[in-house]
């Protein structure tokens, strides 16, 4: 249900109400909000009724309300051109009954009662135009007499950046930024609630940070456009800042507790060559397809996801030695047993990367071998307490992580230990075939080699040694085809195969988180009758055929060497 809240006077007389009116709603009360017109409008249910607090907070500047004289060849009927009206309420966080209030004539405003009194302090501020927009105020939530104040005069050609300080309920302010220190004018500011020495500033060119209490300032731009930048806020549960510009839609820089610690600790802190920060708490998140349209491509208009996974984040030294090198990444369960490792490229500064819960997979039958940089991913691993170690060859710093399940869902613990059990059951049977698989295709290399060897040699007992290879190749053909697909043109798919039936238990099994059915039961016995039909025949093969064959060859003394003689000039 949705409702217009927006106050009407108890007398009829007409309010003045900003194309960005202000808005704020009351810290120590979810249903007491209050809105800006020329007064400040309090409501403690919710905006169905509201009451009057304060005389008008303007300059009442007659001559900037003509609305109906201007807008062109017809009225201004938008309220765009509405002036001298209240543009930012900032009700503080730390004593109930101080409120701060600005206005787009230039007026700051400043109640410690509730709005039974008020005071203006912008005479107080010195170097700021008079009239000058006031888009933004910061109630501290340290100290309610402090506050930060964004002014701007950009409508009047002036880009200078304008915020202010104060810690004495506005009797004296200092600026808190300088021309140089950011690009173009203040549009909005924030102090993080937990780290006092960290700030986010944004400006017409983009988004600013400190970690000093505003001593300096550093734009961001990993992964943040050069854009205006009108509004931060800090997530006090997931700890994000969101930040909203004008036409580039909504920015969430995930997670800024990293700068919280850098902000706590200096920059001493990068006195290592390796720093791994804390991890938030990651949760193992269903996701769902959203109502509508199946598949959207350009029709519908969707933000991004936060990455499912743990969200891993490290600092590395500037070290030109370093550069051509990796960053390992291991993860440890909580018996210190090493369930994962990947790596990432060496990257100065603050990285950040993601481990998706995935411990250490299994490689199937057919299946090129990993490399160091791309072993296989396994299943999501259990909920519960994980080490991630971070290395860069021999600096190395580790940080723990927790992972859970998704809250929405009722999932038994003893349902995935049963659903555990079977997977490891069956990732030992994969590396059993993998293994005979990769048998079979070393022996094929092998019969190839001594085949290439004696093309030319015509005696008898080699040429019979050849049509033994020939024979052999052909029942390892046979064998390598009861387990993996047959090497043809094209696609081709039995699923009575082994390889088949090992993948498609595996996925029953892993693709979610309830007890195990019928289905992957099912699928277990097919693994099994295949294996049990199958293994013996791969077993006899190596044990009597190959053997034998072995000792034909090896009692010839086949020369796989060439001979190479020293070379002169």
């Amino acid at each position: 249900d949705r409702k217009i809240i927006r106050p009407v006077h108890p007398e009829g007389k007409k309010l003045r109400f900003n194309w960005n009116a202000g808005f704020a709603q009351d810290p120590f009360d979810k249903t007491t909000i209050y809105y800006g017109s020329q007064y400040l409008h309090k409501s403690t249910d919710r905006g169905n009724n509201w009451i009057i607090i304060s005389p008008d907070l303007t300059t009442n500047d007659t001559t900037k309300q003509k609305q109906l004289d201007s807008g062109g060849l017809t009225y201004d009927v938008t309220n765009a051109e509405n002036f001298t009206t209240i543009i930012s309420i900032a009700p503080s966080s730390v004593k109930e009954g101080v409120i701060w209030v600005g206005t787009d004539d230039g007026n700051l405003q400043l109640t410690k009662d509730g709005g039974k009194t008020w005071e203006n302090v912008i005479k107080n501020i010195k170097g700021v135009p008079e009239g000058s927009l006031i888009p933004q105020i910061r109630a501290s939530t340290y100290s309610a007499e402090e506050a930060f104040v964004v002014i701007n005069n950009y409508r009047r050609d002036d880009w200078k950046p304008y915020l202010f300080y104060t810690n004495d309920f506005g009797k004296t302010w200092k600026p808190f930024v300088k021309e140089g220190d950011v690009s173009g004018y203040v549009l909005s500011f924030i102090q993080d609630p937990v780290e006092r020495n960290l700030f986010f500033l944004g400006t017409e060119f983009g988004l600013y940070l400190s970690i000093d209490a505003g001593k300096t300032w550093t734009k961001w731009t990993n992964g943040y456009p050069t854009v205006s930048t009108y509004d931060l806020a800090i997530h006090p549960r997931e700890h994000d800042l969101v930040i909203g510009t004008f036409g580039r839609s909504v920015y969430i820089f995930d997670d800024i507790r990293p700068l919280r610690g850098i902000a706590k600790e200096g920059l001493k802190l990068f006195d290592k060559k390796v720093v791994a920060f804390d991890i938030p708490d990651a949760y193992r998140y269903t996701q769902k397809q959203a109502p509508g349209l199946r598949f959207a491509a350009a029709a519908e208009f969707k933000g991004d996801n936060l990455q499912q996974g743990a969200m891993i984040t490290y600092y590395l030294a500037p070290d030109t030695a370093q550069t051509n090198n990796k960053v390992k990444i291991q993860i440890y369960d909580a018996n210190n047993n090493l369930i994962r490792t990947f790596v990432n490229k060496y990257e100065k500064g603050i990285n950040r990367t993601f481990w998706g819960f995935e411990r250490k997979g299994v490689r199937f039958p057919g299946s090129p071998k990993p490399t160091e940089d791309s072993e296989p991913t396994g299943p999501n691993v259990l909920p519960g307490n994980y080490k991630v170690k971070i290395s860069l060859r021999n600096n190395v710093d580790s940080t723990f992580v927790t992972i859970k399940n998704d809250p929405r869902l009722n999932i038994d613990l003893a349902n995935l230990l049963e659903r555990e059990n079977l997977i490891n059951q069956l990732t030992s049977k994969i590396e059993v075939i993998t293994k005979a698989s990769d048998n079979i295709e070393g022996a094929v290399k092998t019969i190839n080699l001594i085949e290439e060897k004696l093309k030319e040699r015509k005696d008898t007992i080699f040429q019979k040694i050849v049509k033994d290879c020939k024979n052999l190749k052909e029942e390892l053909k046979n064998l390598n085809e009861l387990i993996n697909q047959p090497r043809v043109q094209g696609i081709r798919t039995d699923e009575d195969k082994l390889a088949a039936r090992l993948r498609r238990a595996y996925s029953a099994l892993t693709g979610y988180y309830d007890k195990p059915g019928d289905n992957e039961r099912i699928s277990m016995k097919l693994v099994d009758d295949s294996i049990n039909e199958i293994l013996p025949k791969i077993n006899f093969f190596f044990e009597q055929k190959w053997k034998s064959f072995r000792d034909n060859v090896e009692k010839v003394h086949i020369n796989l060497f060439e001979d190479y003689q020293p070379l002169k000039l």
